[in-house]
Protein backbone atom coordinates (compact mmCIF):
# COMPACT_ATOMS: atom_id res chain seq x y z
CA UNK A 1 0.00 0.00 0.00
CA UNK A 2 1.27 3.43 -0.96
CA UNK A 3 1.24 6.34 1.46
CA UNK A 4 -0.02 8.63 -1.30
CA UNK A 5 -0.94 8.31 -4.95
CA UNK A 6 -1.16 11.29 -7.27
CA UNK A 7 -3.75 10.31 -9.87
CA UNK A 8 -4.08 11.34 -13.49
CA UNK A 9 -1.12 13.70 -13.68
CA UNK A 10 0.57 15.08 -16.76
CA UNK A 11 4.10 14.36 -15.60
CA UNK A 12 7.04 16.47 -16.80
CA UNK A 13 10.33 14.60 -16.87
CA UNK A 14 13.72 15.38 -18.37
CA UNK A 15 12.92 12.94 -21.19
CA UNK A 16 9.50 14.30 -22.02
CA UNK A 17 5.91 14.53 -20.83
CA UNK A 18 3.92 11.44 -19.89
CA UNK A 19 0.45 10.71 -18.51
CA UNK A 20 0.14 8.59 -15.40
CA UNK A 21 0.09 8.23 -11.65
CA UNK A 22 2.83 8.75 -9.07
CA UNK A 23 3.01 6.57 -5.97
CA UNK A 24 4.82 7.89 -2.90
CA UNK A 25 6.13 5.99 0.11
CA UNK A 26 7.60 8.07 2.91
CA UNK A 27 9.86 10.74 1.45
CA UNK A 28 10.38 9.12 -1.94
CA UNK A 29 8.73 8.39 -5.25
CA UNK A 30 8.08 4.65 -5.30
CA UNK A 31 6.14 4.03 -8.53
CA UNK A 32 5.31 5.89 -11.74
CA UNK A 33 2.79 4.64 -14.28
CA UNK A 34 -0.75 3.29 -14.32
CA UNK A 35 -1.39 2.56 -10.64
CA UNK A 36 -5.14 2.07 -11.06
CA UNK A 37 -5.48 -1.01 -8.87
CA UNK A 38 -2.93 -0.07 -6.24
CA UNK A 39 -4.31 0.86 -2.80
CA UNK A 40 -3.11 3.92 -0.89
CA UNK A 41 -3.70 5.70 2.38
CA UNK A 42 -4.46 8.93 0.53
CA UNK A 43 -5.02 10.09 -3.02
CA UNK A 44 -4.89 13.42 -4.81
CA UNK A 45 -6.66 13.97 -8.12
CA UNK A 46 -4.30 15.87 -10.42
CA UNK A 47 -6.31 15.62 -13.62
CA UNK A 48 -5.91 18.83 -15.60
CA UNK A 49 -2.72 19.76 -13.74
CA UNK A 50 0.93 19.55 -14.75
CA UNK A 51 3.25 17.76 -12.33
CA UNK A 52 6.85 19.01 -12.31
CA UNK A 53 9.83 18.32 -10.07
CA UNK A 54 9.91 20.87 -7.27
CA UNK A 55 11.88 23.93 -8.29
CA UNK A 56 15.33 24.42 -6.78
CA UNK A 57 16.22 28.08 -6.42
CA UNK A 58 20.00 27.86 -6.41
CA UNK A 59 20.58 31.53 -5.52
CA UNK A 60 18.69 33.20 -2.66
CA UNK A 61 19.61 35.55 0.17
CA UNK A 62 17.70 34.97 3.41
CA UNK A 63 17.96 37.73 6.01
CA UNK A 64 20.59 39.62 4.01
CA UNK A 65 21.91 42.74 5.75
CA UNK A 66 22.87 45.78 3.68
CA UNK A 67 23.39 49.32 4.92
CA UNK A 68 20.87 49.72 7.75
CA UNK A 69 18.41 47.13 6.44
CA UNK A 70 17.99 43.42 7.01
CA UNK A 71 15.82 41.54 4.54
CA UNK A 72 12.54 40.66 6.31
CA UNK A 73 12.46 37.21 4.69
CA UNK A 74 13.71 34.84 7.37
CA UNK A 75 13.64 31.10 6.72
CA UNK A 76 9.98 30.81 7.65
CA UNK A 77 8.67 33.68 5.52
CA UNK A 78 11.09 32.80 2.75
CA UNK A 79 9.81 29.22 2.85
CA UNK A 80 6.22 30.40 2.65
CA UNK A 81 7.05 32.37 -0.48
CA UNK A 82 8.92 29.36 -1.88
CA UNK A 83 5.99 27.00 -1.31
CA UNK A 84 3.61 29.36 -3.12
CA UNK A 85 6.07 29.39 -6.02
CA UNK A 86 6.54 25.61 -6.24
CA UNK A 87 10.08 25.85 -4.86
CA UNK A 88 10.93 22.91 -2.61
CA UNK A 89 14.61 23.69 -1.98
CA UNK A 90 16.59 26.92 -1.74
CA UNK A 91 20.32 27.56 -1.78
CA UNK A 92 21.28 30.40 0.51
CA UNK A 93 24.67 31.89 1.41
CA UNK A 94 26.67 32.24 4.58
CA UNK A 95 27.93 35.68 5.57
CA UNK A 96 31.45 35.63 6.98
CA UNK A 97 32.04 38.10 9.80
CA UNK A 98 35.60 39.53 9.67
CA UNK A 99 37.86 37.24 11.68
CA UNK A 100 35.31 34.42 11.66
CA UNK A 101 36.19 31.13 9.99
CA UNK A 102 34.05 30.01 7.08
CA UNK A 103 33.31 26.82 9.05
CA UNK A 104 31.85 28.84 11.93
CA UNK A 105 29.83 30.98 9.52
CA UNK A 106 28.34 27.78 8.09
CA UNK A 107 27.37 26.35 11.49
CA UNK A 108 25.80 29.65 12.56
CA UNK A 109 23.61 30.03 9.47
CA UNK A 110 22.70 26.33 9.31
CA UNK A 111 21.33 26.41 12.86
CA UNK A 112 19.08 29.31 11.92
CA UNK A 113 17.75 27.44 8.89
CA UNK A 114 17.06 24.22 10.80
CA UNK A 115 15.05 26.18 13.34
CA UNK A 116 12.73 27.91 10.86
CA UNK A 117 12.86 26.42 7.34
CA UNK A 118 9.84 24.70 5.81
CA UNK A 119 11.57 23.80 2.54
CA UNK A 120 14.92 22.04 2.27
CA UNK A 121 17.96 24.29 2.09
CA UNK A 122 21.64 24.33 1.25
CA UNK A 123 24.31 26.89 2.08
CA UNK A 124 26.91 28.14 -0.35
CA UNK A 125 29.94 29.36 1.57
CA UNK A 126 30.91 32.99 1.06
CA UNK A 127 34.69 33.29 1.33
CA UNK A 128 35.51 36.93 2.05
CA UNK A 129 38.12 36.99 4.85
CA UNK A 130 41.38 35.58 3.55
CA UNK A 131 43.24 36.18 6.82
CA UNK A 132 41.65 33.02 8.25
CA UNK A 133 42.75 29.47 7.47
CA UNK A 134 40.30 29.22 4.61
CA UNK A 135 42.25 26.44 2.84
CA UNK A 136 41.87 24.06 5.77
CA UNK A 137 38.22 24.99 6.25
CA UNK A 138 37.43 24.44 2.55
CA UNK A 139 38.85 20.92 2.84
CA UNK A 140 36.92 20.22 6.05
CA UNK A 141 33.64 21.50 4.65
CA UNK A 142 34.00 19.49 1.45
CA UNK A 143 34.61 16.37 3.55
CA UNK A 144 31.35 17.17 5.36
CA UNK A 145 29.40 17.44 2.08
CA UNK A 146 29.43 21.23 1.75
CA UNK A 147 30.99 21.81 -1.65
CA UNK A 148 30.14 25.20 -3.15
CA UNK A 149 32.16 28.32 -2.33
CA UNK A 150 31.39 31.84 -3.48
CA UNK A 151 33.81 34.67 -4.24
CA UNK A 152 33.34 38.29 -5.29
CA UNK A 153 35.38 40.34 -7.73
CA UNK A 154 33.55 43.47 -6.51
CA UNK A 155 32.55 45.20 -3.24
CA UNK A 156 36.03 46.14 -2.04
CA UNK A 157 34.61 48.77 0.35
CA UNK A 158 32.33 46.18 1.97
CA UNK A 159 35.28 43.86 2.51
CA UNK A 160 33.99 41.16 0.15
CA UNK A 161 36.33 41.46 -2.84
CA UNK A 162 38.80 38.63 -3.52
CA UNK A 163 42.14 39.50 -5.07
CA UNK A 164 43.07 37.45 -8.13
CA UNK A 165 45.87 35.65 -6.26
CA UNK A 166 43.48 34.58 -3.50
CA UNK A 167 40.98 33.42 -6.11
CA UNK A 168 43.66 31.38 -7.90
CA UNK A 169 44.77 29.83 -4.62
CA UNK A 170 41.25 28.99 -3.44
CA UNK A 171 40.29 27.53 -6.81
CA UNK A 172 43.34 25.26 -6.66
CA UNK A 173 42.20 23.91 -3.28
CA UNK A 174 38.62 23.47 -4.49
CA UNK A 175 39.83 21.62 -7.60
CA UNK A 176 41.85 19.18 -5.52
CA UNK A 177 39.03 18.42 -3.10
CA UNK A 178 36.05 18.05 -5.41
CA UNK A 179 34.11 21.26 -4.86
CA UNK A 180 32.88 24.04 -7.12
CA UNK A 181 33.64 27.77 -7.09
CA UNK A 182 30.87 30.34 -7.58
CA UNK A 183 31.85 33.86 -8.59
CA UNK A 184 30.07 37.20 -8.64
CA UNK A 185 31.79 38.77 -11.64
CA UNK A 186 32.13 42.54 -11.91
CA UNK A 187 35.27 44.64 -12.18
CA UNK A 188 34.87 46.17 -8.74
CA UNK A 189 37.55 48.84 -9.14
CA UNK A 190 35.93 50.29 -12.26
CA UNK A 191 32.44 50.07 -10.74
CA UNK A 192 33.66 51.92 -7.64
CA UNK A 193 35.43 54.55 -9.75
CA UNK A 194 32.33 55.24 -11.83
CA UNK A 195 30.05 55.30 -8.79
CA UNK A 196 32.28 57.83 -7.03
CA UNK A 197 32.46 59.94 -10.21
CA UNK A 198 28.66 60.10 -10.48
CA UNK A 199 28.28 60.85 -6.77
CA UNK A 200 30.77 63.72 -7.06
CA UNK A 201 28.71 65.03 -10.00
CA UNK A 202 25.53 64.70 -7.89
CA UNK A 203 24.15 62.12 -10.29
CA UNK A 204 22.63 59.74 -7.74
CA UNK A 205 19.21 58.81 -9.14
CA UNK A 206 18.62 55.05 -9.59
CA UNK A 207 19.53 54.96 -13.29
CA UNK A 208 23.12 55.79 -12.34
CA UNK A 209 23.32 52.43 -10.62
CA UNK A 210 23.19 50.89 -14.11
CA UNK A 211 25.52 53.50 -15.60
CA UNK A 212 28.13 52.88 -12.91
CA UNK A 213 28.18 49.17 -13.77
CA UNK A 214 28.15 49.02 -17.62
CA UNK A 215 28.19 45.75 -19.50
CA UNK A 216 31.97 45.58 -20.00
CA UNK A 217 32.43 45.66 -16.21
CA UNK A 218 30.71 42.27 -16.06
CA UNK A 219 32.28 40.87 -19.23
CA UNK A 220 35.86 41.73 -18.23
CA UNK A 221 35.48 40.07 -14.84
CA UNK A 222 33.86 36.95 -16.33
CA UNK A 223 36.71 36.64 -18.83
CA UNK A 224 39.35 37.05 -16.13
CA UNK A 225 37.70 34.57 -13.77
CA UNK A 226 37.28 31.98 -16.51
CA UNK A 227 40.96 32.18 -17.43
CA UNK A 228 41.80 31.57 -13.77
CA UNK A 229 39.37 28.64 -13.72
CA UNK A 230 40.93 27.26 -16.88
CA UNK A 231 44.44 27.59 -15.44
CA UNK A 232 43.51 25.83 -12.20
CA UNK A 233 41.14 23.26 -13.67
CA UNK A 234 38.50 24.23 -11.11
CA UNK A 235 34.81 23.95 -12.07
CA UNK A 236 33.16 27.37 -11.78
CA UNK A 237 29.59 28.62 -11.65
CA UNK A 238 29.07 32.22 -12.81
CA UNK A 239 26.15 33.74 -10.93
CA UNK A 240 23.61 36.16 -12.41
CA UNK A 241 24.96 36.64 -15.95
CA UNK A 242 23.13 39.77 -17.09
CA UNK A 243 24.70 40.98 -20.34
CA UNK A 244 25.22 39.90 -23.92
CA UNK A 245 28.95 40.60 -23.58
CA UNK A 246 29.21 38.53 -20.42
CA UNK A 247 27.33 35.67 -22.04
CA UNK A 248 29.74 35.72 -24.99
CA UNK A 249 32.67 35.25 -22.59
CA UNK A 250 30.95 32.18 -21.11
CA UNK A 251 30.24 30.81 -24.57
CA UNK A 252 33.87 31.24 -25.61
CA UNK A 253 35.12 29.54 -22.47
CA UNK A 254 32.77 26.60 -22.92
CA UNK A 255 33.95 26.20 -26.51
CA UNK A 256 37.53 25.77 -25.34
CA UNK A 257 36.60 23.23 -22.68
CA UNK A 258 36.46 25.27 -19.48
CA UNK A 259 34.27 23.61 -16.84
CA UNK A 260 31.90 26.54 -16.46
CA UNK A 261 28.20 26.75 -15.65
CA UNK A 262 26.20 29.94 -16.12
CA UNK A 263 23.16 31.26 -14.29
CA UNK A 264 20.83 34.10 -15.17
CA UNK A 265 17.85 35.52 -13.30
CA UNK A 266 14.21 36.32 -14.20
CA UNK A 267 14.69 40.07 -13.76
CA UNK A 268 17.32 40.08 -16.52
CA UNK A 269 14.93 38.16 -18.79
CA UNK A 270 11.75 40.13 -18.11
CA UNK A 271 12.74 43.62 -16.89
CA UNK A 272 14.95 46.31 -18.44
CA UNK A 273 16.85 49.32 -17.15
CA UNK A 274 14.07 51.76 -18.01
CA UNK A 275 12.46 50.62 -14.73
CA UNK A 276 15.23 52.52 -12.95
CA UNK A 277 14.06 55.78 -14.52
CA UNK A 278 10.47 55.53 -13.30
CA UNK A 279 8.86 56.89 -10.15
CA UNK A 280 9.73 53.69 -8.31
CA UNK A 281 13.19 53.29 -9.78
CA UNK A 282 14.70 52.82 -6.31
CA UNK A 283 12.65 49.62 -5.92
CA UNK A 284 14.39 48.05 -8.93
CA UNK A 285 17.97 48.52 -7.76
CA UNK A 286 19.70 45.13 -7.93
CA UNK A 287 23.30 44.12 -8.59
CA UNK A 288 24.18 43.58 -11.37
CA UNK A 289 21.69 46.22 -12.54
CA UNK A 290 18.84 45.75 -14.94
CA UNK A 291 20.07 45.83 -18.55
CA UNK A 292 18.95 46.69 -22.06
CA UNK A 293 16.47 44.79 -24.21
CA UNK A 294 19.26 43.46 -26.43
CA UNK A 295 20.82 41.83 -23.38
CA UNK A 296 17.53 40.12 -22.47
CA UNK A 297 17.18 38.75 -25.99
CA UNK A 298 20.76 37.44 -25.93
CA UNK A 299 20.13 35.70 -22.61
CA UNK A 300 17.12 33.89 -24.08
CA UNK A 301 19.33 32.69 -26.92
CA UNK A 302 21.83 31.53 -24.32
CA UNK A 303 19.12 29.53 -22.60
CA UNK A 304 18.04 27.91 -25.85
CA UNK A 305 21.54 26.97 -27.00
CA UNK A 306 22.62 25.66 -23.59
CA UNK A 307 25.16 28.36 -22.73
CA UNK A 308 23.03 29.24 -19.72
CA UNK A 309 22.51 26.23 -17.46
CA UNK A 310 20.19 27.53 -14.74
CA UNK A 311 17.70 30.27 -13.99
CA UNK A 312 17.76 31.29 -10.32
CA UNK A 313 16.45 34.40 -8.64
CA UNK A 314 19.14 36.09 -6.51
CA UNK A 315 16.16 36.64 -4.20
CA UNK A 316 16.79 39.50 -1.75
CA UNK A 317 13.48 40.89 -0.58
CA UNK A 318 13.50 44.31 1.07
CA UNK A 319 10.41 46.28 2.05
CA UNK A 320 9.57 49.63 0.49
CA UNK A 321 10.40 51.29 3.79
CA UNK A 322 13.85 49.69 3.78
CA UNK A 323 14.50 50.63 0.17
CA UNK A 324 13.61 54.24 1.00
CA UNK A 325 16.28 54.35 3.71
CA UNK A 326 18.66 55.26 0.89
CA UNK A 327 16.71 58.39 0.01
CA UNK A 328 16.26 57.02 -3.54
CA UNK A 329 20.01 57.44 -4.14
CA UNK A 330 21.55 54.49 -5.93
CA UNK A 331 24.62 54.18 -3.71
CA UNK A 332 22.67 54.09 -0.42
CA UNK A 333 19.73 51.87 -1.39
CA UNK A 334 19.70 48.17 -0.39
CA UNK A 335 20.22 46.13 -3.55
CA UNK A 336 17.99 43.21 -4.45
CA UNK A 337 14.61 42.02 -5.71
CA UNK A 338 12.17 39.35 -4.50
CA UNK A 339 11.97 36.46 -6.95
CA UNK A 340 11.53 32.96 -5.53
CA UNK A 341 7.75 32.93 -5.61
CA UNK A 342 7.46 34.13 -9.22
CA UNK A 343 10.29 32.06 -10.77
CA UNK A 344 8.17 29.15 -12.01
CA UNK A 345 5.04 31.01 -13.23
CA UNK A 346 7.11 33.62 -15.09
CA UNK A 347 9.19 30.99 -16.89
CA UNK A 348 6.11 28.90 -17.58
CA UNK A 349 4.16 31.84 -19.03
CA UNK A 350 6.80 33.82 -20.87
CA UNK A 351 9.19 30.97 -21.56
CA UNK A 352 7.28 27.75 -22.20
CA UNK A 353 3.87 29.14 -23.20
CA UNK A 354 5.53 31.78 -25.38
CA UNK A 355 7.35 29.05 -27.29
CA UNK A 356 10.85 29.92 -26.10
CA UNK A 357 11.44 26.64 -24.23
CA UNK A 358 9.80 23.25 -23.80
CA UNK A 359 8.30 21.95 -20.56
CA UNK A 360 11.24 19.58 -20.17
CA UNK A 361 13.68 22.46 -20.69
CA UNK A 362 11.84 24.44 -18.02
CA UNK A 363 12.22 21.55 -15.57
CA UNK A 364 15.89 21.23 -16.51
CA UNK A 365 16.64 24.92 -15.90
CA UNK A 366 15.06 25.21 -12.45
CA UNK A 367 15.27 21.63 -11.15
CA UNK A 368 17.43 19.13 -12.98
CA UNK A 369 20.47 21.28 -13.70
CA UNK A 370 20.75 22.86 -10.24
CA UNK A 371 20.55 19.37 -8.70
CA UNK A 372 23.20 18.00 -11.08
CA UNK A 373 25.62 20.92 -10.81
CA UNK A 374 25.53 21.10 -7.03
CA UNK A 375 25.42 17.38 -6.32
CA UNK A 376 21.87 16.97 -5.00
CA UNK A 377 21.64 13.28 -5.74
CA UNK A 378 18.02 12.75 -4.68
CA UNK A 379 16.45 15.89 -6.09
CA UNK A 380 15.55 17.66 -9.31
CA UNK A 381 13.72 14.90 -11.18
CA UNK A 382 10.56 12.78 -11.17
CA UNK A 383 11.98 9.27 -11.01
CA UNK A 384 11.50 6.24 -8.81
CA UNK A 385 13.76 6.55 -5.78
CA UNK A 386 14.05 10.34 -5.89
CA UNK A 387 12.72 12.59 -3.16
CA UNK A 388 9.03 13.33 -3.61
CA UNK A 389 9.69 17.04 -4.16
CA UNK A 390 6.88 17.92 -6.54
CA UNK A 391 4.73 20.80 -7.71
CA UNK A 392 1.37 20.56 -9.47
CA UNK A 393 0.50 23.67 -11.44
CA UNK A 394 -2.63 24.88 -13.19
CA UNK A 395 -1.69 25.44 -16.85
CA UNK A 396 -4.84 27.40 -17.68
CA UNK A 397 -5.80 29.73 -14.84
CA UNK A 398 -4.45 33.23 -15.45
CA UNK A 399 -3.62 35.54 -12.55
CA UNK A 400 -2.49 39.16 -12.48
CA UNK A 401 0.57 39.74 -10.32
CA UNK A 402 0.09 42.75 -8.06
CA UNK A 403 2.12 44.63 -5.48
CA UNK A 404 0.63 42.75 -2.55
CA UNK A 405 0.38 39.36 -4.25
CA UNK A 406 3.58 37.87 -2.81
CA UNK A 407 3.65 35.79 0.36
CA UNK A 408 7.11 36.56 1.71
CA UNK A 409 8.23 39.45 3.88
CA UNK A 410 8.17 42.19 1.23
CA UNK A 411 5.39 44.51 0.12
CA UNK A 412 6.77 44.94 -3.40
CA UNK A 413 6.34 42.81 -6.53
CA UNK A 414 8.74 43.78 -9.35
CA UNK A 415 6.43 42.06 -11.86
CA UNK A 416 3.35 44.07 -10.95
CA UNK A 417 0.90 43.93 -13.87
CA UNK A 418 2.30 40.74 -15.40
CA UNK A 419 -0.32 38.12 -16.27
CA UNK A 420 0.90 34.61 -15.44
CA UNK A 421 -0.27 31.03 -15.68
CA UNK A 422 1.25 27.93 -14.14
CA UNK A 423 0.60 28.89 -10.54
CA UNK A 424 1.15 26.04 -8.05
CA UNK A 425 -1.91 24.29 -6.68
CA UNK A 426 0.02 21.69 -4.66
CA UNK A 427 3.64 21.85 -3.51
CA UNK A 428 5.20 18.82 -1.85
CA UNK A 429 8.53 18.48 -0.02
CA UNK A 430 9.70 14.90 0.58
CA UNK A 431 6.17 13.56 0.30
CA UNK A 432 4.61 16.14 2.60
CA UNK A 433 2.31 18.87 1.34
CA UNK A 434 3.44 22.39 2.11
CA UNK A 435 0.94 24.00 -0.27
CA UNK A 436 -2.52 22.40 -0.44
CA UNK A 437 -4.99 23.79 -2.99
CA UNK A 438 -3.12 27.08 -2.91
CA UNK A 439 -3.05 27.30 0.89
CA UNK A 440 0.23 27.26 2.80
CA UNK A 441 0.29 24.31 5.23
CA UNK A 442 4.04 24.06 5.87
CA UNK A 443 5.41 23.53 9.36
CA UNK A 444 8.22 25.69 10.71
CA UNK A 445 11.44 23.72 11.19
CA UNK A 446 10.51 20.70 9.05
CA UNK A 447 12.96 21.63 6.28
CA UNK A 448 16.17 19.59 6.10
CA UNK A 449 19.72 20.65 5.31
CA UNK A 450 20.90 19.20 1.97
CA UNK A 451 24.44 17.84 1.84
CA UNK A 452 26.15 17.63 -1.54
CA UNK A 453 27.60 14.50 -3.08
Amino acid sequence: MMDLILRGATIVTARGVIEGDVGIEGERIARIGDLGGLPSKRELDLRGLLLLPGAIDSHVHIGLEMFEAKSPDDYYFGSRAAAHGGVTAVMDFTEQIPGESILDSFERKKEWGLRDAVVDFLLHINVTDFTTDYRCDIRRLIDMGVKSFKFFTAYRKRGLMARDDYLYDAMSVIRDTGGIAMVHCENGDIADYLAEKFIDEEKTTPIYHARSRPDFVEAEAISRVLYIAEATGCPVYIVHVSTKKGLEEVRRAKSRGVRVYAETCPHYLFLTEDKLEGEEGFQYIATPPLRKREDSLALWEGIKDGTIDTVATDHAAYSTEQKLLGGKEFHRTPSGLPGTETLLPLLYTYGMSAGEISLSKLAELISGNPARIFGLRDKGRIEEGAHADLVAVDPHKEVLLERDSLHGGTDFCPYHGFKVKGLPVFTMRRGELILDKGQFVGVRGKGSYIYQS
